[in-house]
């Protein structure tokens, strides 16, 4: 359509489908007038949200905030509201809503619930007493405008963790042999010693041959996690049914799982398997004669937490390190007791291969990069040959005592790039497109490392100067990885003295934040050594042993060769398995951005805000993580994954932390890039309890730490994931509570103090605007204040400040609520709105005018009746060369509702049904069936028989309104028919003996119409509107 030719249109409201961006720039490159976007469903009325596009030309993702008649509720599973900018479910309420559905009671009870957050004064009026539940998904806004996110998605969870049972479905259908299968959870009340109620998956099946149930589980675990294998597997001959047609999980066998395959019970053979089997009984709540040597671990009931609780069980029976790693890759008594009689544990065979393989180096100056370094440079190459500045590591210190010698320092910073190859090492490029380590020698230094010397006469100058460093890019094939110059500053026009300033800027690649404090111990260390002059040589090779600095066995060099070797090994392939397994269906963390589209090459432009808990807040958490016996980090992140899914409306969090990866001596002293990401994944069950769910976060925490051996970079090809030049893979979001800054995820230094690094110096921070974000938002708490103070960092390109102070207040008040609530507390009774947010959602609620307010006691025909009062010549209808005024069509109605009565004994809410063309005959009918004091039903004439005739007979219409070419259709129904362009029917209307209107026999509260939707199943259903409702 060219709306440009359509002169008489005002407005165009936009409905039915979601708005797109394309859309809104076809309609506004054609039409200049208003555009509303309308949001709306059947059950409550059309549509119950407009936003008013006014002049705009930039297309916004909002559906507009309630009408006057709408109140809008974002709220999570458990019927909570949420913050500002949270993801939740919309609900509606208010006299929009519908009765319900037509004879569908179960279906009704289901959608259309009672309204928890109705007002006294509401109660007393009973209005609002009901809330619908729209299943679309959606954030609210601070200006109270909603946005639409999608709709939900239902979820099974058993142990924390989210089941698709339809997953399992379809991998336990695709084993040979298998023709029918249904998967289901169940309790087991009596299964643990305490009484502690467990859920099991139980898959049951058909088959024409008998299957090996243990055959079945193992190809299935090769489909699966483990957490998603059924427990059990049962072969039946056939899937129950109920009279409707669909499976009647009722009617399956119950399945005992105290006496799992005692037909095939191999009880222990010899001590060591007897002391598993007692610590599995134990922990499982199973008699151990009850246990096989062959049954599975997970298979009977055991997950991710007890497993670990077996291995440090173990352990202490044993008076040996048994890994989490063995034992989750063995998960059988009797394949852990062959694993640890052959002493497979890996420990023994790494602690002495760095030294091994520092033996078998050779001459050649060429080494391997280390699994992160690739990252690094991958990264690089997406920004052209010559890199990024966003892994610059800036240190910035103002040297405030003028004895300060810049010849001892800048020989102090030599000695440093002497001590540590990986500060004099370029990254070079083979023949066959290969990076590796090119180290230069001692004597090669001073050609690549010069200290730039700058007059500046300001400060003005000096943060200019400041800024050009830290935003250096380096060209790392030609040039060392560090960066030094000395700024000199007159501290007046007279004064002759001077303050002088030193900048250092480290590429990540050869730096970490625990470099830095190896780095100013060694810069200290190095400077009282030169400074006093007891070196005899006067030159830069220096005895560690007379300066008391520990010595290095080893170089960065040979902990990336070490890296690869070790992880060519065994270890590797056990890595690879719990963490395929453990990140298997995993789901990016859903967060809701404020640009349009994610940029598809990433942004490093970030912004940070501060924030802080005060000091009785911070006393009552480090007293609970005491009292819970876990660590304050894990206490902390169990807040953040809690904040996470109030906002993504996701259960199943993923998230990174960055630690040092420096667990073994070798590498304490070194300078290099060593920290890895160590993925967690955290599933959310509102039900639990506040306190079991911190104890189960960190047992998550501690689980994935002793797997933390597998690179981020190998984790990510082990995954096969895509290369997404967008995001990062896996990890989105970063959380870390340290005492040391870590350059993996920030660059700012606003609220990290540092000692004194050199006599009467000092560290001057925010000299330089340099605050890059290396992903979408990452969070760092500094725990050694008297109160919790710590930055949120994020993506300036993602997020507005808004949001991310949004995310800030909640995440403080969950915090807030963990210092006070009781151990009896459940997530799901937490409060999820902070105060400073409560006044904002309260406006959201009908902030919509532009409609106007009207009175609602009142019937639909009869506020036409007033309009055509008012202004009876002005035209209602318009169709193709037909025109009609308000007191023509207002005329024809009263007429056709006269003869409709005369026909049929009409009562309020019985049904007319309507199967017409579109026409000013349509809008006569409609009339006429309100004037009459019926409701109508639609119903489309491209409809086939069968669904029209389900509609007359669910509806039990009094009277059909057709064209004359649909009759022949309705011959066989015992209903009174009127064909609307027949001669007699158009003789009725041009009556003009007849003109005035019908008495009222209807309200507010009677039906207007009765509307039909398949919904997501297909089956129709018949929605009640009522006139107070539109």
């Amino acid at each position: 359509m060219d709306l440009a030719q359509l002169k008489h249109i005002a407005t165009v409201s936009i409905g039915g489908e979601v708005f797109s961006a394309r859309a809104f720039e076809r309609i506004r490159g054609q039409f200049g007038g208003k555009i509303f976007h309308v949001y709306g469903i059947t059950e409550t009325t059309v549509y119950n949200m407009v936003f008013d596009y006014q002049n705009d030309t930039q297309y916004k993702t909002s559906i507009g905030s309630p009408l006057s008649n709408t109140k809008g509720f974002v709220l999570n599973n458990d019927m909570q509201l949420l913050p500002l900018f949270a993801v939740g479910e919309l609900y509606l309420a208010g006299n929009c809503l519908s009765r319900g559905y037509l004879n569908r009671p179960e279906l009704k009870a289901e959608r259309f619930l009672q309204n928890p957050f109705q007002t006294e004064e509401e109660k007393k009026v009973g209005k609002n007493e009901r809330i619908y539940k729209t299943g679309d998904l959606v954030r609210c806004l601070p200006d109270g405008q909603l946005q639409y996110v999608g709709r939900n998605d239902c979820q099974v969870k058993i142990r924390g963790l989210r089941i698709e049972l339809g997953e399992i479905e379809a991998v336990l259908s695709s084993y040979q042999g298998v023709k029918q299968c249904v998967v289901v959870v169940r309790d087991s009340k009596d299964l643990t010693a305490s009484g502690t109620c467990r859920k099991y998956i139980i898959g049951y099946f058909v088959s024409q041959s008998i299957l090996l149930e243990s055959d079945i589980k193992h190809y299935m675990e090769s489909k699966l996690p483990d957490y998603m294998v059924p427990n059990r597997l049962v072969q039946i001959e056939n899937i129950p049914v109920n009279t409707s047609g669909k499976i009647d999980l009722k009617a399956l066998p119950e399945v005992d799982f105290s006496k799992h395959h005692e037909e095939s019970l191999v009880p222990p053979r010899d001590d060591l398997e007897w002391k598993i089997l007692h610590i599995w009984s134990h922990l499982l709540g199973i008699p151990s004669t009850n246990i096989s040597v062959h049954d599975d671990f997970f298979g009977l009931g055991g997950d991710s937490v007890l497993l670990m609780k077996v291995a440090l069980m173990l352990s202490n029976v044993l008076s040996t390190k048994i890994s989490v790693s063995a034992v989750f890759a063995n998960k059988t008594i009797e394949s852990l007791t062959t694993h640890i009689l052959h002493g497979l544990d890996y420990n023994s065979e790494e602690n002495n291969l760095i030294a091994k393989l520092r033996d078998d180096f050779s001459t050649n100056r060429n080494y391997v990069l280390s699994f992160a370094q690739e990252r690094l440079l991958f990264i690089d190459q997406f920004h052209g040959k010559t890199g990024n500045n966003a892994y610059n590591i800036p240190i910035y210190l103002q040297i405030t005592d003028n004895n300060i010698k810049r010849n001892v320092l800048h020989q102090s910073l030599r000695a440093i790039l002497n001590r540590h190859e990986t500060l004099r090492t370029l990254i070079e490029e083979d023949k066959s497109g290969v990076f590796y380590q090119h180290i230069l020698k001692e004597e090669e230094i001073d050609a690549f490392f010069k200290v730039d010397e700058i007059q500046v006469t300001n400060t003005e100058q000096l943060d200019t100067e400041l800024n050009k460093l830290v935003q250096y890019v380096f060209n790392l094939r030609k040039e060392l990885p560090i960066k030094v110059t000395f700024y000199e500053m007159k501290n007046t026009d007279e004064d002759e003295e001077t303050t002088l300033y030193m900048g250092i800027v480290i590429h990540h690649i050869a730096f970490d934040g625990w470099s830095l404090n190896v780095f100013w111990k060694e810069l200290q260390t190095f400077y009282d050594y030169f400074d006093k002059d007891i070196s005899s040589s006067g030159t830069n090779t220096i005895s560690d042993r007379t300066l008391k600095l520990p010595e290095l066995p080893v170089q960065y060099r040979d902990f990336a060769l070490w890296q690869r070797e070790y992880l060519s090994r065994t270890r590797l392939f056990d890595l690879s398995e719990f963490w395929k397994k453990k990140l298997d269906g995993y789901e990016m963390l859903n967060l809701m951005l404020d640009c349009p589209v994610r940029p598809s090459l990433y942004d490093f432009s970030g912004d940070e805000i501060p924030f802080e808990l005060d000091e009785q807040v911070t006393k009552r958490l480090k007293a609970l993580a005491m009292r819970l016996n876990v660590s304050l980090f894990s206490l902390l992140l169990s807040a953040y994954t809690l904040m996470l899914a109030i906002y993504t409306n996701q259960q199943d969090i993923i998230i990174g932390t960055p630690f040092a990866n420096r667990n073994r001596p070798e590498l304490e002293n070194l300078i290099g890039f060593f920290v890895n990401m160590l993925v967690l994944r955290i599933q959310i069950d509102s039900k639990d309890l506040v306190h079991e769910y911190i104890k189960k976060v960190s047992n998550e925490v501690i689980l994935a730490q002793s797997h933390e051996d597998m690179p981020f970079e190998r984790l990510v090809k082990e995954l096969e994931i895509d290369n997404d030049t967008g995001r990062h893979p896996i990890v989105q979001v970063v959380f870390l509570i340290n005492k040391h800054i870590d350059f993996e995820v920030t660059s700012s230094y606003k609220n990290i103090e540092m000692q004194s690094l050199l006599p009467l110096s000092q560290y001057v921070p925010n000299r330089y605007d340099f605050t890059v974000a290396r992903y979408d938002f990452t969070t760092l708490i500094d725990e050694e204040k008297g109160s919790l103070k710590g930055t949120f960092n994020f993506a300036k390109k993602l997020f507005h400040r808004t949001t991310i102070e949004s995310y800030i207040q909640t995440f403080l008040h969950i915090l807030a609520q963990y210092a006070i609530i009781h151990e009896t507390c459940k997530i799901l009774d937490m409060e999820c709105i902070p105060p400073s947010q409560k006044n904002k959602l309260k406006h959201s609620e009908n902030m919509h005018t532009a409609f106007g307010d009207f009175t609602h006691d009142v019937t639909l025909h009869k506020l036409f009746e007033e309009e055509a009062k008012l202004s009876p010549d002005k035209i209602a209808v318009v169709y193709e060369d037909v025109k009609l005024t308000y007191r023509d069509l207002n005329e024809k109605a009263n007429r056709l509702a006269h003869y409709l009565r005369s026909i049929s004994n009409i009562h309020p809410d019985d049904i007319i049904a309507l199967i017409l063309d579109k026409s000013e005959l349509m809008i006569i009918s409609i009339l006429g069936a309100w004037k009459s004091g019926a409701a109508y039903v639609p119903i489309d004439p491209n409809y086939p028989d069968e669904r029209i005739k389900f509609i007359l007979e669910d509806t039990k219409a009094k009277i059909v309104i057709s064209n004359m070419k649909y009759s022949s259709r309705l011959y066989s129904y015992n209903i009174a028919k009127v064909e609307i362009d027949s001669p007699i029917v158009n003789e009725v209307l041009n009556n003009t003996n007849i003109t005035c209107n019908l008495d009222v026999i209807t309200n507010e509260r009677n039906l207007a119409y009765v509307i039909y939707t398949s919904g997501t199943t297909g089956a129709p259903k018949g929605v009640l509107v009522e006139h107070q409702s539109v």
